[in-house]
């Protein structure tokens, strides 16, 4: 331990000033409504069953009940009963489910535990830049993942260059964060000068931790845990991070790494993940040595098993398959990204293979959940199965055409039917027109470092052909470069920027352009970037200002994407369903349909609601005339949407309990286009409209349900125009029944008012449906 402490110690330390406010015991409400808002929804909550989103609708009462709370216990130095208490459950990694070694233990903490450690760990957050050294870009202000993952990929192709090779060991720890050495912990923290004040509100947080273990419903008795932090406590990763540098200062001590553009690279780290790298597979000795020095001092014990050795560069070709106990490989895979020394384009394509099963499994669990609409099949698919593919894109470069095109496929299958991807289909005429294959533009998946490319292509562009200059390759890696040749850059980064749409460029070339017309030579790298980085913008509409890098959003960066999609959607789309909705007297811009389904989207009901509507105006629903059939109905007009949706006996009998109500007959754009009639509120009408259009698709597939023989038969056509009728009322109650209907309705929807009216004895909303509607039949205009 001393000979690690001592590396440690050599380093960086925090200022007093820092320590102070990081031990202060003093929390206030301030800090608590930070913690708060930043705490993520939806996480399960501890023993006491509390979820944070309780604290968040009542944090007018709770904010100053905690600040007080978590004062006392930093004053005091005592937690209540059961405060660090926690439920230990288990989540499954990968390899035998047998083995419970593949499986990641998770402890779920008390909400008002976890808020505790979430203002400890804003607290600690901004100061750890100071103290961690750069090779490590997890959970540190400034840094990304992308940083070590860039190095990994550039580093062979450098030292090939230089006619040299290394190994980097992939290392792997057994249970990192539940094996820690809390000691060697406080110890470090001590050393990188944290304080005394919040080194005692750690030690509180980790005295006396008791958890129960759940598994199949059944809970254990409590047992105490002397060792490691807890995964799922807010503040164990940043804590971790102390480990880490400690590895790192003894890898430099003991002199192990190699040197690149006249610096030393020990390692990369992320978290617990750490890549060491050695001149040779001669220094393996000396770093297992290292790693058990660095084991007994904070119990992290190297996974012989799982650690892996890629040479890297220009490898000897006679390498044996093992190495002093470590096995030897051409690729190995961190952070999700696969590293070889040579890329093998067979072996990518296998692996974008393998990505898009697993996304295509993700899809089939979507899915199974039948009650999900439209939306929140997008949402899910985008979530968890196409982030897969964009985080790989990213580092990996795009995807093969076969990958995106099933991907494509695959998505519109879920998202259009709700259907797995490898499940039984009927196929249709041109179906759906109304729903964009096109989803994906994988040319802006490396929209994170687009920045950073931009600014490397034109300071390769500003240099002279012909000097002999050197470039760096992945900018500022926290204070180290690699370089590269310029033409060894340019090539790289003109295949990256190729794929780009050109006009994500334009602000680039101006600054190349003020390079050349001062006649000037190039400046130094930091200069270049420095008079780059404000010129550097997106160009949006004539009218919109440049869209700047320094004012980047990622919603703003999304508009950019779908831009194209928009104009396709207003053209082919809404601007044919407006002037089918309203005939010849419409513009046939599409504008009004756009602007109309932003405001429905806005009504706060369920989604399934809105579904048929957005489909309709997309032109998106399998209609007879798509199903290459005539409607049950027996109608010998085409069964296109303005059939089912306005023409079918179905759809009438719907139309005409609307029409009774509101007192008069309904032109077809009234509906289609939600233009509400007199006398009836607006937000009323918006959801009249949505119910009624809901309730005639619902009719329709009752139709079609019940229908067993050829048309006509029109009994089914009453039945199912009764139950569509049925439905629209249910769908009026249902919205009322959840209280979705806004405040503000009630000063606009008096006693009497059509479909929602205030109550006159409990002056509440409730739907307003006439006898004589209600007993109207069905098809009665």
């Amino acid at each position: 331990m001393p000979e690690v402490l001592q590396a440690l110690a050599a380093g960086r330390r925090l200022s007093e000033a820092q320590a102070a406010a990081l031990g202060a015991s003093a929390v206030t409400e301030a800090e608590v409504a930070r913690a708060l808002r930043s705490a993520p929804p939806g996480r399960s909550p501890g023993l006491d069953g509390i979820p944070v989103e309780l604290y968040r609708r009542f944090k007018a009462s709770f904010l100053s009940i905690l600040a007080r709370l978590y004062t006392a216990v930093s004053t005091l130095g005592q937690v209540p009963a059961g405060f660090t208490d926690g439920l230990i459950t288990i989540l499954y990694k990968a390899g035998d489910r047998a083995d419970p070694a593949n499986y990641r233990p998770i402890t779920l903490l008390c909400t008002d535990y976890r808020l505790y450690a979430k203002v400890l760990a804003l607290r600690l957050n901004p100061c750890l830049a100071d103290v961690i050294d750069r090779e490590q870009t997890a959970f540190v202000p400034g840094r990304r993942i992308g940083e070590n993952v860039l190095a990994l990929q550039c580093l062979p192709e450098l030292l090939r260059r230089q006619g040299r090779w290394a190994v980097c060991i992939f290392c792997d720890f057994r249970k990192a964060y539940d094996t820690l050495d809390r000691g060697f912990l406080f110890r470090a923290m001590a050393a990188l000068g944290v304080g005394e004040g919040f080194l005692a509100l750690v030690r509180l947080l980790l005295a006396d931790t008791r958890a129960r273990a759940t598994v199949n419903r059944w809970v254990s008795t409590p047992e105490a845990s002397h060792a490691g932090v807890r995964q799922g406590c807010p503040l164990a990763p940043l804590l971790y991070l102390f480990i880490a540098q400690a590895l790192l200062c003894l890898l430099r001590e003991r002199n192990l790494g190699i040197d690149v553009a006249g610096q030393r690279f020990a390692a990369l780290q992320f978290a617990d993940d750490a890549e060491v790298l050695l001149p040779s597979a001669d220094d393996i000795p000396s770093f297992l040595s290292a790693m058990a020095t660095f084991g007994d001092a904070t119990g992290q014990r190297l996974n012989v098993e799982k650690t892996k050795v890629l040479p890297i560069g220009a490898v000897p070709s006679d390498l044996p398959p093992t190495a002093h106990g470590l096995q030897v490989v051409s690729e190995a895979t961190s952070l999700g990204v696969t590293f070889a020394s040579t890329p093998d384009p067979a072996a990518a394509a296998t692996r974008w293979q393998e990505v898009l099963e697993g996304v295509e499994a993700c899809y089939g669990r979507i899915a199974s959940l039948r009650r999900l609409s439209i939306f929140g099949r997008g949402l899910a698919s985008a979530a968890y199965g196409v982030s897969r593919l964009l985080y790989r894109a990213e580092f990996s470069g795009h995807p093969p055409t076969a990958t995106t095109e099933a991907l494509q496929r695959a998505t519109s299958k879920l998202v259009g039917r709700g259907q797995a991807p490898h499940a039984q289909q009927r196929r249709f005429a041109e179906y759906p027109d109304g729903i964009d294959h096109e989803f994906f533009d994988f040319a802006a998946a490396g929209i994170s470092t687009l920045g950073e490319l931009l600014h490397l292509r034109q300071a390769l562009t500003a240099v002279h052909s012909q000097a002999a200059y050197r470039m760096v390759w992945f900018a500022q890696l926290r204070g180290a470069y690699a370089f590269v040749e310029r033409h060894v850059a340019a090539e790289r980064v003109a295949l990256l920027v190729d794929a780009l749409p050109p006009g994500w460029v334009s602000a680039a070339q101006s600054a190349a352009d003020q390079l050349a017309a001062g006649g000037v030579q190039p400046p130094a790298q930091p200069d270049a970037l420095a008079a780059m980085i404000p010129c550097l913008a997106w160009r949006r509409s004539a009218a919109a200002a440049p869209l700047t890098l320094r004012t980047f959003r990622v919603r703003e960066g999304t508009a950019l994407l779908t831009a194209p999609l928009r104009r396709r959607r207003l053209q082919s789309y809404f601007a044919p369903f407006a002037v089918e909705a309203a005939g010849a007297a419409h513009d046939g811009s599409g504008q009004e349909v756009a602007a109309l389904l932003q405001r429905l989207w806005r009504l706060r009901c369920d989604n399934g609601l809105k579904e048929p509507f957005w489909l309709l105006a997309h032109n998106g629903l399998p209609t007879a005339a798509r199903l290459q059939s005539s409607c049950k109905c027996g109608a010998a007009a085409p069964g296109d949407r303005l059939h089912h949706y306005w023409a079918c006996p179905v759809a009438a009998a719907v139309l005409s309990s609307i029409a009774a109500a509101a007192g008069g007959s309904i032109p077809r754009h009234a509906i289609w286009l939600c233009r509400a009639p007199a006398g009836v509120y607006a937000g009323v009408w918006d959801l009249v409209c949505l119910a009624a259009v809901a309730a005639m698709d619902h009719g329709r597939r009752t139709l079609y349900a019940l229908s067993t023989g050829p048309p006509p038969e029109a009994p089914l056509s009453a039945i199912a125009g009764r139950s569509a009728r049925a439905r629209f009322w249910s769908n009026l109650a249902d919205f009322i029944a959840f209280d979705c209907a806004p405040l503000s309705w009630r000063d606009h929807c008096p006693t009497g008012h059509p479909f929602i009216h205030t109550h006159p004895a409990t002056s509440k909303l409730v739907v307003h449906c006439p006898e004589a509607v209600a007993a109207a039949p069905p098809n009665a205009a």
